[in-house]
């Protein structure tokens, strides 16, 4: 067994305990949709949630973290010929319906859902090397003071160099709208 192989298992087996513990947390049932409205089924009852669309993102992350694990699981069981690298949103085109056609960011981690809301905090690492300046930003290298220049000339908001954290990663996009 490589070295890759290994690490790649335990970042796994990590998801995967992460993915347990958030399944706790989360609401039970299905939802589904009656008339072009949305219910949630549970131990046998059914109830109108339309209107409540927390409850709403909630069963949709519940279902997503479900296949997820599924997927994770299966993954871990197999070799790597019969790897399953579907993506999120090919994940959640497997779901009923009923999730489908939720806009996707119901789907995503709370976690996600802050760091879109939040400011990003700025990525403190090599600040030696944004010696490239723009309205008073200091840029890592000429092609990102030229975005920055045509981001700002069109009228487009950005962060630079932000740093978010998104479920057990840190990430540094360069640009962030």
């Amino acid at each position: 067994m490589s070295r890759i192989t290994i690490i790649n298992e335990v970042a796994l087996r990590k998801e995967l305990a992460a993915i347990e513990k958030e399944l706790i947390q989360l609401p039970e049932g299905q939802l589904y949709i009656k008339n072009k409205f949305y219910y949630r089924r549970y131990k046998g009852k059914e109830k109108g949630i339309t209107r409540n669309v927390e409850l709403i993102c909630q069963l949709a992350r519940c279902e997503y973290v479900e296949s997820r694990r599924k997927q994770l699981e299966n993954n871990l069981n197999q070799s790597i010929s019969k790897f399953d690298y579907r993506t999120p949103r090919q994940l959640i085109a497997t779901l009923p319906k009923a999730y489908q056609r939720l806009p996707e960011s119901y789907f995503y981690h709370p976690s996600v859902k802050k760091w879109l809301v939040s400011p990003p905090r700025k990525n403190t690492l090599y600040p030696e090397d944004a010696k490239y300046i723009y309205k008073s930003i200091s840029y890592r290298s000429l092609s990102e003071r030229e975005v920055a220049k045509k981001l700002d000339e069109n009228g487009l908001h950005f962060y630079y160099d932000a740093r978010f954290n998104i479920g057990i990663a840190e990430v540094s996009p360069d640009f962030y709208n």
